[in-house]
Protein backbone atom coordinates (compact mmCIF):
# COMPACT_ATOMS: atom_id res chain seq x y z
CA UNK A 1 0.00 0.00 0.00
CA UNK A 2 1.57 3.27 -1.13
CA UNK A 3 1.33 6.63 0.63
CA UNK A 4 -1.59 7.85 -1.48
CA UNK A 5 -3.60 4.69 -0.77
CA UNK A 6 -2.72 4.91 2.94
CA UNK A 7 -3.94 8.50 3.09
CA UNK A 8 -7.24 7.58 1.46
CA UNK A 9 -7.69 4.55 3.75
CA UNK A 10 -7.04 6.76 6.79
CA UNK A 11 -9.66 9.21 5.50
CA UNK A 12 -12.23 6.39 5.28
CA UNK A 13 -11.39 5.09 8.73
CA UNK A 14 -11.68 8.60 10.18
CA UNK A 15 -15.22 8.91 8.78
CA UNK A 16 -16.29 5.34 9.52
CA UNK A 17 -17.67 5.98 13.01
CA UNK A 18 -19.82 8.87 11.82
CA UNK A 19 -21.02 6.98 8.75
CA UNK A 20 -22.16 3.96 10.78
CA UNK A 21 -24.48 6.26 12.72
CA UNK A 22 -26.41 7.13 9.56
CA UNK A 23 -29.63 5.30 8.54
CA UNK A 24 -29.10 2.11 6.61
CA UNK A 25 -30.51 3.68 3.44
CA UNK A 26 -27.68 6.20 3.51
CA UNK A 27 -25.13 3.42 3.90
CA UNK A 28 -26.33 1.84 0.70
CA UNK A 29 -25.42 4.81 -1.46
CA UNK A 30 -22.57 4.31 -3.88
CA UNK A 31 -19.45 5.50 -2.11
CA UNK A 32 -15.85 5.93 -3.10
CA UNK A 33 -13.97 2.66 -3.03
CA UNK A 34 -10.23 2.63 -2.45
CA UNK A 35 -8.16 -0.18 -3.88
CA UNK A 36 -5.73 -1.20 -1.16
CA UNK A 37 -4.05 -4.41 -0.12
CA UNK A 38 -3.16 -4.93 3.54
CA UNK A 39 -3.65 -7.79 6.05
CA UNK A 40 -6.83 -7.92 8.13
CA UNK A 41 -7.72 -10.32 10.90
CA UNK A 42 -11.22 -11.76 10.54
CA UNK A 43 -13.04 -13.37 13.46
CA UNK A 44 -15.43 -16.06 12.23
CA UNK A 45 -18.49 -15.81 14.49
CA UNK A 46 -20.54 -18.64 12.96
CA UNK A 47 -19.12 -21.34 15.25
CA UNK A 48 -19.35 -22.05 18.96
CA UNK A 49 -16.38 -19.72 19.57
CA UNK A 50 -14.76 -16.97 17.45
CA UNK A 51 -12.12 -18.34 15.07
CA UNK A 52 -9.38 -15.95 13.88
CA UNK A 53 -8.36 -15.96 10.24
CA UNK A 54 -5.92 -13.67 8.45
CA UNK A 55 -7.00 -12.41 5.04
CA UNK A 56 -6.05 -9.54 2.72
CA UNK A 57 -8.13 -6.60 1.59
CA UNK A 58 -8.93 -5.84 -2.03
CA UNK A 59 -10.75 -2.56 -1.50
CA UNK A 60 -12.31 -0.45 1.22
CA UNK A 61 -15.15 2.06 1.43
CA UNK A 62 -17.29 3.65 4.12
CA UNK A 63 -20.00 1.01 3.57
CA UNK A 64 -17.89 -2.14 3.45
CA UNK A 65 -14.79 -4.03 2.49
CA UNK A 66 -13.60 -6.43 -0.18
CA UNK A 67 -11.39 -9.33 0.92
CA UNK A 68 -9.39 -12.22 -0.52
CA UNK A 69 -9.45 -15.46 1.43
CA UNK A 70 -8.72 -19.17 1.09
CA UNK A 71 -11.88 -19.88 3.06
CA UNK A 72 -15.27 -19.83 1.37
CA UNK A 73 -17.57 -17.57 3.38
CA UNK A 74 -21.34 -17.91 3.34
CA UNK A 75 -23.70 -15.11 2.41
CA UNK A 76 -25.22 -13.41 5.50
CA UNK A 77 -22.49 -14.85 7.73
CA UNK A 78 -21.46 -12.46 10.53
CA UNK A 79 -17.80 -11.63 11.04
CA UNK A 80 -15.67 -9.23 13.08
CA UNK A 81 -12.85 -7.37 11.34
CA UNK A 82 -9.77 -6.14 13.15
CA UNK A 83 -8.49 -3.28 10.99
CA UNK A 84 -4.83 -2.54 11.67
CA UNK A 85 -3.90 0.59 9.78
CA UNK A 86 -0.24 1.60 10.11
CA UNK A 87 0.24 4.52 12.48
CA UNK A 88 -3.14 4.32 14.23
CA UNK A 89 -4.93 2.16 16.84
CA UNK A 90 -6.63 -1.04 15.68
CA UNK A 91 -10.35 -0.80 14.95
CA UNK A 92 -12.81 -3.67 15.50
CA UNK A 93 -15.80 -3.67 13.14
CA UNK A 94 -18.84 -5.96 12.96
CA UNK A 95 -19.80 -6.91 9.39
CA UNK A 96 -22.19 -9.00 7.31
CA UNK A 97 -20.96 -11.09 4.37
CA UNK A 98 -22.85 -10.02 1.25
CA UNK A 99 -21.25 -12.33 -1.33
CA UNK A 100 -18.41 -14.79 -1.89
CA UNK A 101 -17.15 -16.23 -5.15
CA UNK A 102 -14.18 -18.21 -6.39
CA UNK A 103 -11.37 -16.25 -8.03
CA UNK A 104 -8.42 -18.49 -8.92
CA UNK A 105 -5.59 -20.44 -7.34
CA UNK A 106 -7.67 -21.49 -4.34
CA UNK A 107 -8.62 -17.86 -3.51
CA UNK A 108 -12.12 -16.49 -2.94
CA UNK A 109 -13.34 -12.91 -3.25
CA UNK A 110 -15.52 -11.86 -0.32
CA UNK A 111 -17.63 -8.76 0.12
CA UNK A 112 -18.80 -7.59 3.55
CA UNK A 113 -20.98 -4.71 4.73
CA UNK A 114 -20.02 -2.78 7.86
CA UNK A 115 -22.71 -2.91 10.55
CA UNK A 116 -21.18 -1.53 13.73
CA UNK A 117 -17.87 -0.54 15.31
CA UNK A 118 -16.84 -1.63 18.77
CA UNK A 119 -16.67 1.29 21.18
CA UNK A 120 -14.39 -0.61 23.56
CA UNK A 121 -10.90 -2.01 23.30
CA UNK A 122 -9.96 -3.66 20.01
CA UNK A 123 -7.61 -6.21 21.54
CA UNK A 124 -7.49 -9.44 19.55
CA UNK A 125 -10.23 -11.87 20.44
CA UNK A 126 -12.31 -9.41 22.48
CA UNK A 127 -15.66 -9.60 20.70
CA UNK A 128 -18.70 -7.76 22.12
CA UNK A 129 -21.31 -10.17 23.49
CA UNK A 130 -24.11 -8.65 21.41
CA UNK A 131 -22.19 -9.49 18.22
CA UNK A 132 -21.90 -13.12 19.31
CA UNK A 133 -25.65 -13.24 20.01
CA UNK A 134 -26.48 -11.65 16.66
CA UNK A 135 -24.24 -14.15 14.84
CA UNK A 136 -25.93 -17.04 16.70
CA UNK A 137 -29.41 -15.77 15.72
CA UNK A 138 -28.35 -15.49 12.11
CA UNK A 139 -26.85 -19.00 12.17
CA UNK A 140 -30.04 -20.53 13.61
CA UNK A 141 -32.17 -18.67 11.06
CA UNK A 142 -30.02 -19.97 8.20
CA UNK A 143 -30.25 -23.53 9.51
CA UNK A 144 -34.02 -23.24 9.82
CA UNK A 145 -34.33 -21.99 6.26
CA UNK A 146 -32.10 -24.80 5.02
CA UNK A 147 -34.29 -27.44 6.71
CA UNK A 148 -37.52 -26.08 5.23
CA UNK A 149 -38.82 -27.70 2.02
CA UNK A 150 -38.67 -25.59 -1.14
CA UNK A 151 -41.68 -23.32 -1.77
CA UNK A 152 -44.62 -25.36 -3.03
CA UNK A 153 -43.10 -28.68 -2.02
CA UNK A 154 -45.29 -28.96 1.11
CA UNK A 155 -48.42 -28.27 -0.92
CA UNK A 156 -47.44 -30.98 -3.37
CA UNK A 157 -47.06 -33.48 -0.53
CA UNK A 158 -50.51 -32.64 0.85
CA UNK A 159 -52.02 -32.78 -2.61
CA UNK A 160 -50.59 -36.25 -3.13
CA UNK A 161 -52.01 -37.40 0.20
CA UNK A 162 -55.47 -36.07 -0.71
CA UNK A 163 -55.48 -37.67 -4.13
CA UNK A 164 -57.79 -40.65 -4.41
CA UNK A 165 -56.70 -43.63 -6.46
CA UNK A 166 -58.45 -43.73 -9.84
CA UNK A 167 -61.63 -45.81 -9.81
CA UNK A 168 -61.33 -49.06 -11.65
CA UNK A 169 -63.54 -49.06 -14.73
CA UNK A 170 -66.24 -51.73 -14.75
CA UNK A 171 -65.10 -54.25 -17.25
CA UNK A 172 -67.57 -56.59 -18.88
CA UNK A 173 -66.73 -60.23 -18.26
CA UNK A 174 -65.04 -61.87 -21.18
CA UNK A 175 -67.40 -63.56 -23.55
CA UNK A 176 -67.49 -67.31 -23.12
CA UNK A 177 -66.17 -69.44 -25.90
CA UNK A 178 -69.23 -70.66 -27.78
CA UNK A 179 -67.42 -73.88 -28.56
CA UNK A 180 -67.04 -74.51 -24.85
CA UNK A 181 -70.31 -73.15 -23.59
CA UNK A 182 -72.72 -74.41 -26.27
CA UNK A 183 -74.62 -77.33 -24.75
CA UNK A 184 -75.65 -80.30 -26.89
CA UNK A 185 -79.42 -80.64 -27.23
CA UNK A 186 -81.02 -83.31 -25.03
CA UNK A 187 -82.05 -86.39 -27.00
CA UNK A 188 -85.81 -86.59 -27.57
CA UNK A 189 -87.98 -89.77 -27.56
CA UNK A 190 -87.31 -92.29 -30.32
CA UNK A 191 -90.26 -92.15 -32.75
CA UNK A 192 -92.27 -95.36 -33.03
CA UNK A 193 -94.14 -96.73 -36.09
CA UNK A 194 -97.24 -94.92 -37.17
CA UNK A 195 -100.48 -96.27 -35.78
CA UNK A 196 -102.01 -97.11 -39.23
CA UNK A 197 -98.97 -98.98 -40.45
CA UNK A 198 -99.65 -102.76 -41.26
CA UNK A 199 -98.12 -105.24 -38.90
CA UNK A 200 -94.79 -106.53 -39.86
CA UNK A 201 -94.85 -110.03 -41.41
CA UNK A 202 -93.81 -112.84 -39.16
CA UNK A 203 -90.50 -114.28 -39.87
CA UNK A 204 -90.50 -117.69 -41.59
CA UNK A 205 -89.78 -120.72 -39.43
Amino acid sequence: MNQEQLARVNCIVDQLDEHLQLPQEANRRKLERVRARFPVQVMILSGAAPVPLEVYTRNLSLSGIGLMSRRLFQSEERIALLLKIPGRPAKLVFARVTFARYLRGGLYEVGAEFLERSSGSAREGEIPAQWIREAARQRHASQSRASEPPPGEEKKKHAKKDEKPPAKSAESPPADDPAKTAEAPEPGPVPGPPEDAPPAPAAAA
